[in-house]
């Protein structure tokens, strides 16, 4: 059983699907991953749903004889769900997660720095701000951290949903309150960080697949080439490795007492060249496709451990595939390309040679498995026509003639500018 319906999710599909294994999926609706050709059915059931255990309890005897195997792609709030109620699952479901306890200390951002501090990673300065009263206070006794700040919530996934960005960049004190404000306080559980400078391609991911004693299964380094958008989605990815984050990555994930799938993502700071701790995924995310095109098939490892318990860790850890292979999603692509050109930041010369790989993988396109890509496409062209036809709208409404008022014409041309500005984008 597959939880979440994003191109994380799909990456499971491509995995278990080699190799016969009976699919279904949980989500709230059928997304990109819900098109695949072999997911046999799907339960619809929302992630806060307080009948969740209960609903996957009874699905599973119902369609896959009482045995299963969980996997969550994309979707923390699943991760979450399913950890603390994991003792209420039935005896013949089998979790590829750790219990609430390791969960929580991945998923809490600020916890995380303070047992990646204790062990002797580098994590960028932060504060951790409860609320409007606090905030005031820190303000006024004057933050540790030196400017610019990076502001981000507990609940990052909420403010992308709600505010439409991941993070936002405050060049100095005075700026923050008006910056909390406009986000809705972020919720109540504001961190604010040292930004470490430099663009995207500095983030790096280093992908584990753990056993039930900490132990590396399988490592996978790849790097960030571009994105949506500053702190949003990743749109194409190249092959890495460095030695130094993938060590403190396994000393991290042992300490947290982490099992299955982990994504530690670092930015190295071209200050001191060292990596900078970011975040921890404990899911499965957009990188497990990128690994399997490089032959280590991540879900598949982790399915056979949870059903044996018996996968011999590594005897050592080292790189094992080659350079210059490329994971691309190019319908996420096109719209950063967009921001770019708007912004006239874009340089054609640096995308092509970015692009430029020794091999891909293109999500969601598989020749196999048709239903996702043509869903992606179906996605692109819609959303093209839909935007086309506002902007006609309000371009008609701006310019043409017929009785406006010179009032309207000005908040349709004002319309019409907004449109040509960066979209609200989402994330993976």
């Amino acid at each position: 059983m597959i939880f979440g319906n994003s191109i994380s999710a799909y990456g499971a599909i491509r995995s278990l699907s080699r190799h016969d294994v009976p699919l279904y999926l949980v989500a709230p609706d059928p997304g990109i991953s819900g098109r695949s050709r072999y997911v046999r059915d799907i339960l619809s059931v929302d992630p806060s749903s307080p009948d969740l255990i209960p609903r996957v309890n009874e699905w599973v005897r119902r369609k896959m004889a009482g045995e299963a195997v969980l996997f969550v792609g994309g979707s923390d709030y699943y991760l979450e769900a399913l950890a603390q109620g994991r003792e209420g699952l039935a005896e013949g479901i089998r979790a590829t997660f750790p219990d609430a306890i390791a969960v929580r200390k991945v998923r809490d951002k600020a916890e995380t720095c303070q047992i990646a501090e204790s062990i002797g990673l580098a994590v960028p300065g932060t504060a951790r701000i409860r609320s409007r009263r606090e905030l005031e206070s820190s303000l006024a006794a004057g933050l540790s951290i030196q400017p610019p700040y990076l502001l981000k919530a507990q609940d990052s996934a909420r403010l992308l949903a709600e505010c439409g960005v991941k993070g936002v960049v405050c060049e100095a004190a005075a700026d923050v309150p008006a910056t909390y404000d406009a986000h809705d306080g972020f919720f109540g559980d504001l961190l604010i960080q040292e930004l470490i400078p430099g663009g995207e391609d500095r983030l790096i991911n280093v992908i584990a697949v753990l056993n039930a004693d900490g132990a590396p299964l399988a490592v996978f380094v790849n790097r960030k080439v571009r994105s949506v958008a500053p702190f949003l989605s990743c749109t194409l990815m190249e092959t890495d490795w460095d030695a130094s984050a993938v060590d403190q990555s396994l000393r991290l994930l042992k300490t947290i007492r982490y099992r299955g799938y982990a994504n530690v993502e670092f930015k190295l700071d071209p200050r001191d060249r060292l990596p900078k701790l970011m975040e921890i995924n404990g899911r499965l995310t957009l990188s497990n496709s990128h690994a399997l095109r490089c032959g280590l098939d991540l879900p598949f490892l982790m399915y056979r451990d949870a059903l044996t318990g018996a996968e011999p860790p590594l005897r050592s850890v080292s790189r094992g595939y080659p350079a210059r292979i490329l994971w691309w999603y190019p319908a996420s692509d096109l719209v950063g390309l967009g921001h770019r050109l708007r912004a006239r930041e874009l340089r054609l010369g640096r995308v092509i040679r970015e692009t430029l790989g020794r091999g891909y993988v293109v999500e969601p396109f598989r020749w196999r498995d048709p239903g996702p890509g043509l869903y992606q496409v179906w996605r692109m062209v819609r959303g093209a026509a839909i935007g086309a036809g506002r902007f006609a709208r309000r371009f008609v409404a701006a310019f043409g003639s017929g009785g406006h008022s010179e009032g309207g014409r000005e908040r349709a041309r004002r319309e019409v500018e907004d449109d040509r500005g960066p979209g609200k984008t989402t994330d993976d």
